[in-house]
């Protein structure tokens, strides 16, 4: 699923996009003009970044976008079909939203899957928080919205209404970013400081830092939106889990309906009972339960007889129950990219320049994906920590040698304590580490520690940090709130501001398929 670009990608160019951009950075010392200055190594090296920056896809979510489409195709909007019945046509967008100054390089061969997973990275906001949605569009225009009248927010309505302030062709709806939530990007950076949350892109001591490694953006649940993101597949309410939303096995045949029934086929969600995800058939019949069906079932003596540990329904409410077993196969679908990524960059760094070699040992940081404010309760921290665990378990990752759980309040990955090792279906075991490190802070400790044999020479850093299924990687950071959360951190720290922009780095047409 891998796109070769057009054309050949040069430093120059890269610098030229960059300046075209038509928003302003609010910081310079990560800029890669600053980081190469003069230096023809360096600038060798970025242009090696830029052509290594890809998207990760998980195939599970592929064969989800097929159904999705399929559903659109049958029940979307005029406005929808219009775009989607020619997905090639509407990449030629520029970075402010008109025709064709930024075009990218596009393959008409391309199946509709792949040119829906590039739209997902190219249409997006620069910004996009809070629970009424603040969004700062390509052309720097703020969409406000009232917080106290849903029926003012302007998302909500994307690819809906022709009256919309915010145009299908340019932007996301919200169906498309439950999907774009599952996908990731990683890109080999240089990095300019320890990555602190308060780094604010300022000018780091080496000797405190890596000077380069790869940086993941991924994305976590979001729950602080009620009956929109992941609210509609985790959460069972007495609002919203009734038939004439599309929940139950009776339900009207709909749009609403027929799209949770192919997110319901994509969990593996039978009502209330969850079927292992590798045998999950076309031909099933699947759905998530009615909230009178999941509280009869939570009522009845077989639920009752099962164990702590089989239960996968936990009440939050009288009225709000909460699904374990969907969580956490949202969060597995982002941990086994996570992994599989961080593993095949440790053998799969380009060879031409000399900070990188091949078959590296990884030390992975992880962060709390979805686990700040839009995390729902509390328990999400462990059960997060445990889905991780379970993809590494039933993943092959033979150069994983560390994961290490950044900021995340608990003290154990399923049976793993720290310190402690899981073992991966490849029969190689990880070492489980908690603590509160920043995003680049020197690894040489970590293995001088545990594996004293591993030259640093052989080490890579794989960091990760908490995107956002709408906006640019940084998403307040283009606002210049650069400590507002762990994304514009991140952009402080690194180059994803450039190398994770399509608009500069058309890396949107290079999609890397996670390999299972």
């Amino acid at each position: 699923m891998e796109i070769p670009q057009s054309s050949a990608v040069t430093f120059e160019e890269i610098l030229r996009r960059s300046d075209l951009f038509p928003t302003n950075f609010p910081t310079s010392n990560n800029r890669i003009r600053a980081i190469a200055g003069s230096d023809k190594k360096k600038q060798k090296t970025i242009v090696s970044q830029a052509l290594d920056t890809r998207v990760i896809l998980h195939p599970r979510v592929a064969s989800l976008i097929r159904d999705f489409l399929n559903i659109k195709k049958d029940y979307g909007t005029d406005i929808e079909r219009r775009v989607y019945d020619n997905l090639a046509a509407n990449l030629n967008i520029d970075a402010a939203g008109s025709s064709s100054t930024f075009s990218f390089p596009l393959s008409s061969q391309l199946d509709e899957v792949n040119q829906f997973i590039q739209r997902l990275i190219v249409k997006r906001p620069l910004a996009f928080f809070l629970p009424n949605d603040i969004g700062i569009l390509r052309s720097g225009i703020q969409v406000k919205n009232n917080p106290r009248n849903v029926s003012g927010n302007e998302w909500l309505v994307v690819g809906k209404s022709a009256d919309c302030k915010i145009p299908f062709h340019s932007y996301m709806s919200y169906n498309e970013m439950q999907i774009s939530a599952l996908v990731g990007t990683s890109t080999p950076s240089f990095f300019i400081n320890n990555g602190s949350r308060n780094n604010c892109a300022r000018i780091g001591y080496e000797i405190n830092h890596e000077p380069c490694g790869v940086i993941q953006g991924l994305v976590g649940a979001r729950f602080e939106k009620p009956n929109l993101m992941e609210w509609q597949h985790v959460m069972i309410t007495q609002q919203q889990n009734v038939e004439v939303n599309g929940y139950g096995k009776r339900t009207p045949s709909t749009h609403n309906s027929a799209l949770l029934q192919v997110w319901a086929k994509f969990y593996g969600q039978a009502g209330v009972k969850s079927t292992p995800l590798d045998s999950i058939k076309d031909s099933e019949v699947y759905y998530f339960p009615t909230y009178a069906e999941a509280e009869e079932y939570i009522d009845s003596p077989a639920y009752n007889a099962l164990s702590v540990e089989e239960r996968y329904f936990v009440r939050h409410s009288r009225y709000e129950i909460f699904n374990i077993s969907v969580y956490k196969r949202r969060m597995r679908i982002t941990a086994d990219i996570m992994l599989l990524d961080a593993n095949d960059r440790a053998q799969n760094i380009r060879k031409n320049t000399q900070e990188y070699t091949v078959n590296k040992r990884v030390f992975l940081d992880v962060v709390g994906l979805g686990l700040g404010v839009w995390r729902y309760k509390e328990e999400q921290n462990q059960w997060f920590v445990d889905a991780v665990g379970e993809s590494i378990e039933q993943l092959s990752l033979p150069n994983v040698a560390f994961v290490h759980f950044s900021w995340v309040q608990v003290d154990s990955c399923l049976h793993a304590r720290h310190g402690g090792v899981l073992k991966c279906k490849s029969g190689n075991e990880i070492r489980i580490l908690f603590g509160n490190r920043s995003h680049a802070e020197r690894i040489g400790p970590v293995f001088n520690k545990w594996e004293p044999d591993t030259t640093s020479s052989q080490q890579l850093l794989v960091t990760t940090y908490p995107w956002d299924s709408n906006s640019f990687p940084g998403n307040e950071y283009w606002l210049g709130s650069l400590s507002a959360s762990g994304d514009p951190a991140a952009a402080c720290f690194s180059t994803i501001p450039e190398l994770q922009n399509p608009y500069i780095n058309p890396f949107h047409n290079k999609i890397y398929l996670c390999k299972m």
